[in-house]
C-alpha cells in the first residue's frame, strides 16, 4: 500500500500502525478536543478549551462545550466540515458527539469524545 504524506498519521496507542482517510481525520479531531489549549509549547494556541466547562452544571456548560468544540475543529482541522456538535452526559461524564464529513467528500462520520 502506498501512503501519501497528507493522508496518514501514526495511530495513537498502536506502535507501528497508521490511520488513513477518515480515520486519520477522526483521530486528529479527537486530539484537538482532548488537548487543552496552551499545553503544547510549540503551538500554544493548539487544542480546545472544552476542559474549562466539563465541571459546570449541564445547562450552563453545554453551549460552551459546543462552541469550543466547533471553533477548535474549524480552526485546526481544515480537512473536516462540522455538521453538528451535541453534548450528552453518560455516567457523570460529558460526551461530545461531532457529526462531520471530509471537506472533499460527502460521507458523514460521527465521533464521540468523552
Amino acid at each position: 500500500m502506498s501512503l501519501k504524506p497528507i493522508h496518514w498519521s501514526p495511530k495513537l496507542g498502536e506502535h507501528g500502525a497508521v490511520v488513513t482517510g477518515g480515520a486519520d481525520i477522526a483521530q486528529a479531531i479527537r486530539i484537538i478536543l482532548e488537548t487543552p489549549r496552551g499545553s503544547d509549547p510549540l503551538r500554544p494556541l493548539f487544542g480546545s478549551d472544552v476542559y474549562l466547562y466539563v465541571d459546570r452544571p449541564l445547562p450552563q456548560s453545554v453551549p460552551h462545550l459546543v462552541r469550543e468544540a466547533w471553533d477548535a475543529i474549524a480552526t485546526w482541522e481544515p480537512r473536516a466540515v462540522v455538521e453538528s456538535v451535541n453534548v450528552t452526559w453518560e455516567n457523570a461524564h460529558a460526551v461530545i458527539e461531532v457529526k462531520w464529513h471530509p471537506a472533499d467528500g460527502e460521507k458523514t462520520e460521527v465521533l464521540r469524545v468523552g
